[in-house]
């Protein structure tokens, strides 16, 4: 579904979409009980606020431009910047952009889909690492059956250098294995939310390295970007940590209750000192 939206739609479209996962899978955490939400009280204003400022800011980097920061030895400056230099908005790879769209809608919701259903998983598969490689072998198996009757030229299969090489080798043991492995762990400990929220800082990241490997140049826009992406961050963090400490406290006060429980039937048990049955002798007497 991401690769037939970015073939129907922009590739700007995309990075739009896929950074709305954080806020579906806050609305999908709270409607199935996951995620608890008071209006009332600070730490979920600061889940709500955080997630609808992380989100801003990555629609920001994605659509805003702005004048660059670094001017480059042609003169380009920031003065006498039009409406197309502001904004970051290609055209759409098709006229079925909206298609497209609905695409990467559905794609950015099979994704939060996903992290919700790995909190039940995790609890009763309790080692990620196996987890991780059952789901890399499914996906394996899955993606080769359907491509086997949507492409069946075995000729689409080669790859035809070293580069393809190393980027499928990558993708596979960095980007599928590792990446699953380590989300599901970070789902058991704390929650889909936790683990969505930092999807937006990819953004932060692609921006970072393009400038530092490719030298692209960076513009306001991504500045200001960043910047939002890693303060909502950082507020839903805080609002999380409130849910921890929670969490932390009924486990200790169970734990407690367990412990009180068990020494009074110690206690009570140690206080008998005469058999409530009385033997064979006694009843002869």
């Amino acid at each position: 579904m991401y690769y037939q939206g970015i073939y129907l739609g922009s590739s700007s479209m995309a990075t739009a979409m896929t950074n709305l996962i954080p806020a579906i899978t806050f609305v999908l955490a709270t409607s199935v009980g996951l995620e608890s939400v008071e209006i009332r009280k600070p730490r979920s204003l600061a889940k709500i606020f955080g997630t609808a400022v992380c989100v801003g800011g990555a629609m920001v980097m994605t659509f805003l431009k702005g004048p660059k920061l670094l001017h480059d030895s042609l003169g380009v400056g920031g003065a006498g910047l039009d409406l197309d230099d502001l904004l970051l908005l290609n055209s759409p790879a098709s006229r079925n952009w909206v298609m497209g769209a609905l695409f990467l809608v559905g794609s950015s919701s099979c994704w939060s889909l996903w992290l919700i259903i790995q909190v039940p998983i995790c609890k009763s598969y309790v080692d990620p690492l196996t987890l991780s490689a059952w789901m890399c072998f499914l996906s394996t198996a899955q993606m080769a059956l359907l491509n086997s009757f949507v492409l069946p030229d075995l000729d689409a299969w080669k790859i035809n250098s070293l580069f393809e090489l190393m980027g499928c080798i990558f993708a596979g043991a960095v980007g599928s294995g590792v990446t699953f492995y380590l989300q599901s762990w970070c789902i058991t400990v704390r929650g889909p939310l936790y683990s969505a929220m930092f999807n937006p800082l990819c953004t932060v990241v692609t921006t970072v390295l393009a400038t530092v490997i490719l030298h692209e140049q960076p513009h306001i826009g991504s500045l200001l970007g960043a910047f939002a992406v890693v303060a909502g961050l950082y507020i839903v963090l805080w609002g999380k940590a409130g849910d921890a400490k929670i969490r932390r406290a009924a486990e200790h006060a169970e734990d407690l209750e367990k412990t009180w429980s068990g020494s009074q039937l110690l206690d009570a048990e140690s206080t008998i000192t005469e058999p409530l049955l009385a033997d064979d002798n006694q009843i002869e007497k």
